[in-house]
């Protein structure tokens, strides 16, 4: 079996060693079949944390999803209108769109719900052009600014976003020299951390954090939310959309996957045929890190 020789280039650092490293191209090569088993969850085994059923649950019941933002904020909230499941909204054709998992409104505010089992640090910049959106889809031309109700926005974070501890981030605009001086401009976002400390919490706070983690309650809210998630489960229609959702995600991600592998094979200077002439043993490449090109460029 040959092998391709070459210094891999891993988040656009080259490692510079005078040892070379040995990959067999046809062992580094992602298997479709076992992609695809590994990547697409079973329906049946999804949770109130998975994006899809999140989604479905807070829609299906506009009450549920009142009083779940109600917990979150320590407000009560008398739903008006929503709530939407993922949303989405594009101002402009060459702006960039929004989806937003689940939204609602009420007499005074404007409400986002997103559900986040992975930490990503665009957050803040994400939550502040989220809002901006939000502020957009309020107003008409010609409309006053004092027409503009508030807009929050609250993400569900199974993982601490800022490492403090605090079951509840909760940010407004205040003034540098005046912490105390609010700007009082409407915006809020709040970040609910699974993982933050229950020693202030409400016991309905707690048992929802638990639930977040599969630990059940005899809480009023965590047993409609879990009722809601069994009946999720149980639908056909859903749950086909479920499927037909992730398999074009699956083809969408393949399609990257195929592009990355072409622009490897452009950077070493190999077309197709050399990768299947390596593959079958009839072709040995060797580069040494001072010959290896990423991008074109000499690295």
């Amino acid at each position: 079996m040959k092998t391709v020789e070459f210094t891999i280039c891993l988040a656009g650092n080259l490692h510079n060693s005078s040892e070379k490293k040995c990959y067999n191209v046809r062992e580094d090569e992602p298997q479709k079949d076992q992609y695809a088993k590994s990547k697409i969850q079973k329906y049946e085994a999804l949770t109130f944390t998975d994006d899809f059923i999140f989604c479905k649950v807070l829609q299906s019941d506009p009450q549920l999803c009142a009083d779940l933002a109600g917990l979150l904020l320590d407000r009560k909230i008398n739903w008006i209108s929503g709530p939407d499941s993922q949303k989405s909204i594009q101002i402009t054709a060459d702006s960039k769109g929004v989806r937003f998992d689940v939204s609602l409104e009420d007499e005074t505010a404007v409400y986002d719900l997103e559900m986040q089992k992975e930490l990503r640090p665009v957050f803040p910049k994400r939550s502040r052009y989220y809002q901006g959106i939000m502020d957009l889809q309020q107003l008409e031309p010609g409309d006053p600014y004092s027409k503009l109700k508030d807009s929050v926005v609250i993400f569900i974070c199974m993982e601490d976003p800022f490492g403090k501890g605090f079951f509840r981030y909760s940010f407004q605009n205040t003034c540098d020299e005046d912490p105390e001086l609010k700007l009082n401009d409407g915006t809020h976002i709040v970040f609910i951390n699974a993982c933050g400390h229950r020693t202030n919490t409400s016991p309905q706070m707690k048992s929802f954090l638990d639930y977040l983690f599969g630990k059940l309650s005899d809480d009023e809210l965590v047993q409609r939310l879990n009722n809601s998630v069994i009946e999720a489960r149980k639908n056909a229609k859903w749950r086909a959309e479920y499927m037909t959702l992730e398999m074009k995600l699956q083809e969408a991600e393949e399609r990257g996957r195929e592009y990355e592998h072409e622009a490897m094979l452009s950077s070493l200077g190999l077309s197709k045929d050399d990768y299947e002439k390596i593959q079958q043993g009839k072709m040995t490449l060797t580069l040494s890190p001072s010959e290896l090109q990423v991008g074109g460029q000499n690295t």
